[in-house]
């Protein structure tokens, strides 16, 4: 920042020139004229402002605005890049329960409690066991048939299933004397120890 001497204006005025054709002029009755790039305009200051008498004309460098500003932008976007990075990075498997059933030509099977893995991430997952979380804590494994036996390496966009008929789940909750209706979750644990699990899904034993 200089400060110069100002040339010789009106009297009791006091200009403040600010680069990239910017003049701001203000007088001591409180009024004055703005001009920036070829435009002009003018304003009125608020009642009871004062303007120091021993005022010149400044020059301000605005050069540190833009480096302020392309500082806050490279660590903005290093930042974003650091996360998409380590969200890369992560292991990301979605697990859903479903019902459904399995068909065999024209025919379909019994009704079936389903419990699926899709890896959406940029990493591949070794799945090696699959169940359902009790409310309780206990879980129950599913040693049943699926769309590919464990353990499993599933591969980034693709997806494995698992299920249980309908009644024979009912069958096995009710042994642990459960009634009503049950809160389960599904889950699929993988090669470094990691568990994957579902939503909470109501079961209704009935």
């Amino acid at each position: 920042m200089s400060i110069t001497t100002p040339p010789r204006r009106k009297a009791n005025a006091t200009t403040v020139r600010i680069p990239v054709a910017v003049v701001l002029t203000i007088s001591k009755r409180h009024t004055g004229t703005f001009h920036f790039a070829g435009a002009r305009f003018s304003f009125c200051l608020s009642n009871g402002a004062k303007i120091p008498s021993q005022m010149r004309v400044i020059q301000v460098d605005f050069r540190w605005a833009v480096t302020v500003f392309v500082a806050l932008y490279g660590a903005l976007l290093s930042t974003y890049n650091a996360y998409i990075a380590r969200k890369q990075s992560r292991h990301q498997i979605d697990v859903k329960i479903t019902f459904g059933w399995l068909t065999y030509g024209p025919n379909l099977s019994d009704d079936m409690v389903m419990v699926g893995a899709s890896n959406p991430g940029h990493r591949a997952v070794t799945l090696t066991s699959v169940g359902f979380l009790l409310p309780d804590g206990r879980q129950l494994a599913l040693m049943s048939e699926g769309s590919k036996p464990l353990p499993h390496h599933l591969s980034e966009g693709t997806s494995i299933q698992h299920w249980i008929p309908q009644h024979e789940l009912i069958e096995t909750l009710r042994k642990q004397r459960f009634s009503d209706s049950v809160k389960l979750r599904g889950f699929y644990d993988d090669a470094v120890g990691a568990r994957h699990l579902s939503k909470c899904v109501s079961f209704t034993l009935s």
